[in-house]
């Protein structure tokens, strides 16, 4: 199976076959290449994946980026973009929920009447047939939970075989750039994901996710800089949380299960499943430095989740979260979350994430009690023919928690922004499978000084334009901010063929800068890139790019590799 494959069954079992919720299952993702278009995972048909599902990215910060599932391999799949836009990191992780089939209503052939003879005419002299002897055995049960057609054999999880599956990763990354001076950086990683499922016979499952990381920078400034690091994501034990478990127990280190955005912890969680549709569930552990190497810190939390389902008859899925920690001993943070989404059949979408924090009396930073601190919101339409229109808006401001470590002269500057944006994508299929995209937003800094922002976006895809089905895209942009505006043309091409991806792009802008109120002249800019992604031996997955640029911002120079096997 898959690299980060990971079944999560919510319910297999329902009286209705109506019920979607009974009907689903939950496949996780990871994203191994990126363009600004598209995204490639490292899961496949393998593990269930068919052109056409719809998948969900979350990305370190910011809203889950959506996107459709358009072509297919054994381990490996691109998914594109509903709102092409800033290339979604590599290690990005995503799920794709994947809806069961279901059993159609069985109609009984209509088989035209034979022909009546004067012997079937006849009245019958047969006597009727005797009555069936008393049954020897009692009925058997039979509860309406489970379906009537369910396997006649179906071992629980703790039964079955233990199955291991995983990936290991390498990388590496060169880049030098010259204005005034030369810089040069660098990086090598590498790491390993692996999941055994039910290896004491317990019906369990043991993850461990890791990756070694080591950088340097030199300039010939005489400035230098050597760094590695070892992160260990994930080690953790589950215990239950399947098809035939309505309780979870997750012991280590890992990403709590329903509120991610909590964080990760090194504790315990504990999870009820209710029904199909409801779970309850609560943590307790210490939380690990917010830095490169997850390190041991002075900060421990508590959390509690609630969390809804969607079905057929009501689709909206919504969680609510609450979390307490303490740094070095003190009380900290008092966060509540709050989570929503909606989508109907006609597929009409609206999202909500809310984070909301709560300040004792004596925390005189902070003039309200309650205070909005992230907010995102998404209101709009996209259909599997391509054809969409999305309208967001976004709101963040520093809380204030002890966590964070502050200078004591910045806690007073930085705790009264107030950053804001309101954004507008649309994009639609033409004839012949042109694609349209367009974007536009606007941003703000509400603080003593803050200026607004503005931003837009116009682009064309153009399918088999070029030799060997290749994709050809255009798209100009600007923007405008308190510091500087932009504006550019950039020229893409795609292939993508039998598992095998290639990508090129130029880029030419325009910049101008203010610096103490006085305008520098227009600085033009040209950066060049490619990409090569390819299997080999059917096991492994290798990702190389070039990129280069030139112009009055400086000259620069990349090299990257990535390589991954799955298992």
């Amino acid at each position: 199976m898959s690299g980060l494959l990971h079944l999560t069954v919510l319910a297999l079992a329902s009286p209705s076959a109506q019920d979607t919720v009974a009907q689903r299952i939950r496949v996780e993702l990871l994203v191994t290449g990126s363009t600004e278009r598209s995204v490639f995972v490292d899961t496949g048909s393998s593990s269930g994946l068919a052109i056409g599902d719809r998948a969900s990215l979350r990305p370190g910060s910011g809203p889950p980026v959506e996107g459709i599932v358009r072509a297919v391999t054994s381990h490996h799949a691109r998914i594109e973009l509903l709102a092409p836009g800033t290339p979604t990191p590599v290690g990005t992780r995503g799920e794709v929920w994947i809806q069961l089939e279901l059993p159609g209503e069985v109609e009984e052939p209509q088989l035209a009447p034979p022909a009546e003879t004067e012997q079937q005419l006849a009245p019958t002299t047969q006597p009727p047939p005797p009555d069936h002897p008393p049954w020897q055995a009692p009925p058997e049960e039979w509860l309406d939970s489970r379906p009537l057609l369910a396997p006649a054999v179906s071992s629980p999880m703790r039964d079955r075989a233990t199955s291991i599956h995983g990936r290991v990763w390498a990388g590496a990354r060169w880049r030098t750039t010259e204005l005034n001076g030369r810089r040069e950086s660098g990086y090598l990683r590498g790491g390993a994901y692996w999941s055994a499922e039910n290896p004491f016979a317990r019906g369990g499952a043991l993850v461990f996710d890791a990756e070694l990381y080591a950088r340097y920078y030199d300039s010939d400034l005489g400035q230098s800089d050597r760094q590695s690091e070892l992160r260990l994501s994930r080690l953790y034990y589950e215990l239950g949380g399947r098809r035939d478990s309505s309780r979870a127990l997750r012991l280590g280190r890992f990403y709590q299960e329903s509120i991610p955005e909590f964080g990760p912890i090194d504790g315990v969680e504990f999870a009820e499943r209710i029904d199909v549709q409801n779970e309850v569930g609560a943590s307790v552990g210490h939380m690990p430095r917010i830095s490169g190497e997850l390190e041991v810190s002075e900060d421990y939390q508590a959390a509690v989740f609630y969390r809804h389902r969607s079905t057929s008859e009501l689709p909206i899925d919504w969680r609510v979260g609450y979390q307490k920690t303490w740094h070095d001993g003190h009380q900290d943070r008092d966060l509540f979350l709050l989570d929503s989404n909606l989508r109907t059949r006609d597929q009409f979408f609206l999202s909500g994430t809310a984070w909301i924090d709560y300040y004792e009396k004596d925390e005189t930073q902070k003039d309200e009690r309650l205070e909005l601190t992230r907010l995102y919101l998404a209101a709009g339409r996209n259909s599997l023919d391509g054809d969409g229109i999305r309208l967001s808006y976004s709101e963040f401001r520093y809380p204030l928690i002890l966590r964070q470590e502050f200078d004591e002269g910045l806690n007073d500057e930085i705790f009264e922004e107030h950053n804001s944006r309101l954004g507008l994508d649309g994009w639609a299929t033409m004839s012949g499978g042109v694609r349209v995209h367009g974007r536009a937003d606007r941003w703000a800094d509400e603080d003593d000084g803050g200026e607004d922002g503005y931003g837009a976006e116009l682009g064309c895809d153009l399918p088999r334009f070029l030799p060997g089905d290749a994709e050809l895209g255009v798209t100009l942009f600007g923007s405008q901010g308190e510091f500087s505006k932009n504006s550019g043309l950039r020229v893409s091409a795609l292939g993508y063929q039998e598992g095998n991806l290639w990508s090129f792009s130029w880029e030419l802008s325009a910049v101008d800068e203010t610096s103490d109120n006085t305008p520098t002249p227009t600085e033009w800019q040209n950066a060049l890139r490619g990409s090569y992604d390819t299997q080999i031996f059917e096991e492994f997955n290798l990702s190389l790019d070039l990129g280069g640029g030139w112009g009055d911002q400086g000259n620069t120079l990349s090299l990257g590799l990535y390589l991954q096997r799955s298992f």
